[in-house]
């Protein structure tokens, strides 16, 4: 729950938007947020944007692979959505999570404690 809902949350994301190679992105790790492609209009598109790609990009993908068909698509308007938390933030992350489990043990022990005074011996 905390990795999923939380985490995301912690410091504001980074946001990359040239169109690349699909497998391109930040060097080094990170955490990947949300990805996607945009059409010119803005449109996301789910799935291979090669599909939704001008003709004369497709035409290239026999020319050169997918490398040469992203960047013309990036030359007609198209922009490549990343969204991630970089792996510097690794240890800040881990100290965050630390406390939260911290103060959820304290309030828990605290819970056991009153309950246990109160009870009936």
């Amino acid at each position: 729950m905390i990795e999923n809902f939380v985490r995301p949350h912690y410091q504001t994301p980074t946001i990359t938007a040239p169109l690349s190679h699909p497998t391109g992105g930040p060097a080094g790790s990170y955490l990947v947020l949300n990805h996607g492609v945009t059409s010119p209009s803005g449109q996301v598109i789910n799935g291979v944007p090669i599909g939704q790609a001008p003709s004369v990009c497709r035409a290239l993908l026999g020319q050169g692979g997918p490398r040469k068909v992203f960047s013309c698509m990036g030359d007609h308007g198209f922009h490549d959505i990343l969204t991630y938390q970089p792996a510097n933030r690794y240890w800040t992350f881990q100290g965050i999570e630390t406390g939260v489990f911290v103060a959820l043990a304290a309030a828990l022990i605290a819970v056991t404690v009153i309950v246990l005074l109160r009870r009936d011996a």
